[in-house]
């Protein structure tokens, strides 16, 4: 009896503890006269959503955004952890720019158990995040994307032969798939000086692949995983919580060594960015985990948001036949005027670069920015709105949201890439695009995104003609399985040959 009376007691004891931290931060933005989203559930707060993949990230911060067009700033609950969503540009603007010193800080992940998801600067704060940015920043300056051209223009070529390999007149084909084999093979030519033919169906599944395939898994149990790690961090200190399957870290670690020990047993010489990686830290007794984590950096960098983002622009260049042709136009008057798609070259196209931009207008890789408070501060927005941060608070940006919203875009539903021509550029309000965001913490690798994408479009343009495919679905939706923004289903079109 006695025995019962007491596990009794301890059941009920853990319930109220439980409960008590489940709903210790309820109210905390309604006391301060932030008004607080609807639906927020015990324990999940508003993200049941996001936790199920029935919603991302960026898709449950812009629901907020939406609900509320009045408010400079919105309270909501991830977990039981207190969010405030950020609408106003101005306030956007002191967090990202000229407040920066008060959220300079990011989630991290556990080294130990994500020794290279977790040197990737998006994971990191203070002097790692300062020196994984500085490598970044150097290793994409203008002369060594200048330099980097001949290797993204050989990739390029393959991708061409393959494409005319499949058909001399026309082809039906997904193209983040292909896009994917594209920014893959160039990533392994500029980091490690790998000639890796990724279009070579006759080489089975290529192991980088593989491995990149397994990262951005939209599995429903991936996803559920990744999703709890991102609303209840602490949890990876009681679970094996990792953000990459264990396998990955253990072959790319192994990949990285095996190629630095071929050059030093072969005194080979190589100007890559893996070189880049190991010249910027040698005074820094750099380990062999940090130059395998800077390194893989690179390739997230250059693979999922540039594939994505090829694949979303093929889809409007099919859709709006007048927009390709104009493009096209531009391709060859430039092509014809450079003998070649140089660096020059592509700098020249500037409609291409419009296209490019209305694009990610429509698809920002990342829809949603977070920042972490890291010094107690006051905002106020323009409509009386006041709030008092303290460290450790959460903010997030709609990116997706700011996109689309008709606050500060005219017509912003429809495709038009003429709203970033010069004549339009000083009417838009700023710190409302940001597809890459903003400030000291804005995507480092922006230009090389930039790079690759408009050379291997130019390629396609000269010899290809893309049009709308039967098997894309319309009307499109976004994956909510994928935590960067991706259409669901990929998009498929149709290439004829010009010639």
């Amino acid at each position: 009896m006695e025995t019962s009376i007491y596990i009794m007691s301890v059941l009920i004891l853990s319930i109220l503890v439980i409960y008590k931290y489940l709903t210790r931060n309820n109210g905390y933005w309604k006391s301060q006269g932030i008004s607080e989203g609807e639906g927020a559930l015990l324990g999940f707060g508003h993200a049941l959503d996001q936790v199920l993949s029935i919603k991302n990230t960026a898709m449950l911060i812009e629901s907020f955004h939406k609900a509320h067009p009045h408010d400079s700033m919105i309270g909501i609950y991830i977990g039981p952890t207190p969010v405030l969503i950020l609408r106003d540009p101005e306030l956007i603007k002191f967090v990202l720019t000229t407040g920066f010193s008060n959220f300079s800080e990011n989630l991290t992940l556990n080294e130990e158990l994500d020794p290279l998801m977790s040197h990737d600067p998006f994971f990191q704060n203070g002097k790692k995040w300062k020196n994984s940015r500085g490598i970044f920043l150097t290793a994409f300056s203008s002369k060594k994307l200048r330099d980097m051209i001949p290797a993204i223009n050989a990739t390029c070529q393959k991708m061409v032969k393959y494409l005319k390999g499949q058909s001399t007149k026309s082809i039906e084909i997904e193209v983040k798939d292909l896009f994917s084999k594209y920014t893959l093979g160039v990533a392994a030519s500029v980091i490690f000086s790998i000639e890796d033919d990724t279009f070579d169906d006759k080489i089975e599944r290529h192991s980088l692949r593989k491995m990149m395939d397994a990262i951005f898994s939209t599995k429903r149990g991936l996803s559920f995983k990744k999703n709890l790690m991102l609303l209840f961090p602490a949890s990876s200190r009681f679970f094996t919580n990792r953000y990459l399957p264990e396998w990955v870290n253990t072959f790319f670690m192994q990949m990285v060594d095996d190629i630095k020990s071929m050059r030093t047993d072969e005194k080979m010489v190589r100007t890559d960015i893996l070189e880049h990686i190991s010249d910027y830290l040698r005074n820094k007794s750099l380990s062999e985990d940090e130059l395998a984590g800077h390194a893989f950096g690179f390739l997230l960098e250059m693979y999922e948001t540039s594939s994505l983002t090829l694949s979303h622009m093929c889809y409007f260049v099919a859709k709006y036949p007048r927009i390709q042709e104009k493009m096209r136009n531009e391709v060859d008057d430039v092509i014809g005027k450079h003998g070649t798609i140089s660096y020059e070259a592509i700098n020249d196209m500037t409609y291409v670069e419009q296209v490019l931009r209305e694009t990610l207008r429509f698809f920002p890789p990342i829809g949603s920015m977070m920042r972490i408070c890291c010094k107690p501060v006051n905002l106020k927005g323009p409509d009386g709105l006041s709030c008092n941060l303290k460290l450790g608070d959460q903010l997030r940006i709609s990116v997706s949201g700011l996109h689309m919203d008709p606050l500060h875009w005219q017509n912003p539903e429809a495709f038009i890439p003429e709203r970033f021509g010069n004549d339009n550029e000083d009417q838009r309000k700023k710190f409302v695009y940001l597809p890459f965001g903003e400030g000291p913490r804005s995507c480092p690798g922006i230009r090389m995104t930039g790079l690759q994408i408009k050379t291997v479009m130019a390629a396609v343009l000269r010899d290809f003609f893309i049009e709308k495919s039967d098997r894309m679905e319309e009307p499109i939706k976004v994956d909510s399985k994928h935590f960067v923004t991706a259409i669901d289903g990929g998009v498929w079109v149709q290439l004829k040959s010009r010639y």
